[in-house]
């Protein structure tokens, strides 16, 4: 005699539906934190190399000697390379006229331009409120001149305490550094970099890791 077997099919009850959808949403959630601080150290990373680019840029063309005195100007989502060359060098020395102002460069030549913070989502230091940041460079360093606003000289690693940097950092999380603030800025959540440039023109990139250590990259 053929004995049928029953199966028993049990139904999934609503409270394991939700618990299914809960864990995926968590899941998910983490997944796309994750990608998204993924994407904005990509973002910080990229301008920080880009604004990087335009230091070495200046530093290479002093070296050429083709534009002796060179300028970088930060505008409020644009660096900018300008040079004087070596034909108005002379003269702006000889009559007195070579300074890191707007006159003095009047009628100097655009080098290299560089966008940063098009979707308005990183902080750069060295972006003015109003007008333009500058900073001067000349070969042997003789006629460098710092006019960014950084109040305060900052430690970036063993060498000495110096005046000369950039960070670059998630939007609204205080980019802005006075001397002690490396500690507190690395608890703060986003990437944040910095750009130590010296009067001769050597440029490095550094990332702020947890405990307020700059690491170059």
């Amino acid at each position: 005699m053929h004995q049928q077997v029953k199966q028993n099919i049990k139904g999934v009850t609503l409270l394991e539906i939700v618990v299914v959808l809960a864990i995926i949403g968590v899941i998910s959630s983490v997944g796309f934190l994750q990608f998204s601080k993924t994407t904005s150290a990509k973002r910080s990373l990229a301008i920080a190399e880009g604004i990087k680019s335009v230091f070495v840029n200046a530093s290479t063309q002093i070296n050429r000697g083709e534009y002796p005195y060179v300028r970088i100007e930060f505008g409020a989502n644009k660096v900018s390379l300008k040079g004087i060359r070596q034909s108005d060098f002379g003269k702006k020395i000889n009559s007195g006229e070579l300074e890191c102002t707007d006159t003095a460069f009047e009628d100097s030549l655009t080098i290299a331009e560089y966008e940063y913070n098009k979707d308005n989502r990183t902080e750069v230091s060295a972006a003015p409120t109003s007008s333009i940041n500058t900073i001067c460079f000349s070969k042997g360093g003789k006629y460098f001149e710092n006019n960014l606003d950084n109040n305060e000289k900052i430690e970036i690693d063993s060498s000495a305490l110096t005046y000369n940097w950039v960070t670059i950092c998630d939007k609204n999380i205080g980019c802005k550094l006075n001397a002690g603030d490396k500690i507190g800025l690395s608890n703060k959540e986003g990437t944040k970099f910095i750009i130590k440039f010296s009067r001769f023109g050597v440029v490095q990139l550094f990332r702020l890791s947890k405990g307020g250590v700059w690491k170059p990259i």
